[in-house]
């Protein structure tokens, strides 16, 4: 078994030199369009690998990708974040599965830039969402912007 020697450190880290993206976050996600906020979770890991949930309605499914840190001419570091999602179409509802039968309609794929606060306990940024459908043909896109907090432990009293 190999292990990496790959500790992702970047230009923004936390007090213990781990890159300050990592970690669980409660994200709010709004359209500059004015349709409702969708809430979400993300989660960054140390390999560069992202996984995230999120209330998007009739979507099912968990979104996955890569995100890396970048650097701007003034020096300022941001993560830039590439995800899909899968998109399935319900034929049934069930109240306690959701789902079920649902049928393969497309793929939503979501580019990010994204800045984390200097406490490192919140990040914000901005997006492009497209949409294609099942055949990779464009149905639409939407732009809006990420708030998101920190998960932190929450010891039992």
């Amino acid at each position: 078994m190999s292990t990496s020697d790959f500790t992702a450190r970047g230009q923004s880290t936390s007090s213990l030199g781990v890159d300050s993206i990592i970690g669980a976050w409660h994200v709010t996600v709004s359209f500059d369009d004015g349709r409702p906020n969708v809430f979400a979770l993300y989660t960054f890991d140390r390999d560069r690998n992202f996984l995230m949930d999120g209330s998007w309605r009739g979507l099912f499914g968990s979104g996955h990708g890569s995100w890396n840190r970048s650097t701007n001419g003034n020096g300022d570091s941001s993560v830039d974040l590439t995800f899909f999602r899968l998109l399935y179409s319900p034929s049934e509802t069930n109240e306690a599965t959701g789902a079920l039968n649902a049928a393969f309609n497309g793929t939503l794929k979501v580019q990010a830039r994204l800045v984390v606060g200097d406490d490192g306990k919140n990040f914000t940024g901005r997006y492009l969402l497209t949409n294609s459908d099942a055949n990779g043909n464009l149905r639409s896109t939407a732009t809006g912007s990420f708030n998101a907090t920190l998960v932190v432990v929450d010891p039992l009293p």
